[in-house]
């Protein structure tokens, strides 16, 4: 964990992500009003806008149309509580949770939970 950068004396951690989950997210936070974002504490706001803020510096801005599909499709892949048409179906209309992310194995082939534990 370092400190002092770039919010003075606030802890930091690094955190890699897969770079087609970077592009999914950077896409998805650059399209999402973040005041339409349903949050249970507004620190959950901005640490979405912290998260687009870094991931602003990275190489994922300048994603093509085509490169965004790209991302989307492989971070989807397998998934198991996605519907083949990419909606969460029925948690919108009901609230309804979504249920937890199957078993997936990571690029190195360790296993890992959901997309959030992936490794690199």
């Amino acid at each position: 964990m370092e400190t002092g950068f770039p919010w003075g004396a606030a802890p930091t951690v690094d955190l890699r992500l897969w770079r087609s989950d970077a592009i999914v997210l950077f896409d998805w936070l650059m399209s999402t009003d973040l005041n339409a974002v349903p949050i249970t504490h507004p620190a959950q706001k901005q640490a979405l806008a912290d998260l687009l803020a870094r991931l602003e510096e990275v190489d994922v801005t300048g994603s093509t149309e085509e490169e965004i599909a790209a991302a989307q499709a492989e971070v989807a892949t397998d998934m198991g509580w996605q519907d083949a048409g990419g909606s969460r179906a029925g948690t919108e209309a009901t609230g309804a949770s979504l249920p937890q992310a199957p078993r997936r194995t990571s690029r190195t082939g360790s296993p890992t939970r959901g997309s959030a534990g992936r490794g690199g």
